[in-house]
């Protein structure tokens, strides 16, 4: 099961399409201290930019079962990598950016 977090309405058919083989449960709140109850029974999390990926949400996080951090974006500049290498936890991301991206 994986959390998607700031979803965007006209992302879902493409995510829906794209991890199809996986339970997916949407929310457009940021990931915070306040809202990671939300992943509760998800293996990882799907992430879009300005969440808070700082040390304690990823504890919470880790303490739920969450152990990938996925992003939308080719950077992670929002998540605290050391804390997800003393977490045991991985983090993936996009490799590019798309040409038909619009900035």
């Amino acid at each position: 099961k994986i959390a998607v977090y700031s979803q965007y309405k006209f992302e879902e058919q493409f995510i829906n399409k794209e991890l199809e083989a996986y339970e997916l449960l949407f929310t457009e709140k940021k990931l915070s201290a306040n809202t990671t109850d939300f992943a509760k029974g998800c293996y990882a999390v799907l992430l879009f930019s300005t969440n808070d990926a700082s040390k304690k949400v990823l504890e919470k996080l880790n303490d739920l079962g969450v152990s990938l951090i996925a992003t939308r974006l080719v950077v992670s500049e929002d998540i605290d990598l050391e804390a997800v290498e003393e977490l045991d936890m991985n983090v993936v991301n996009v490799p590019r950016d798309s040409p038909n991206v619009i900035v």
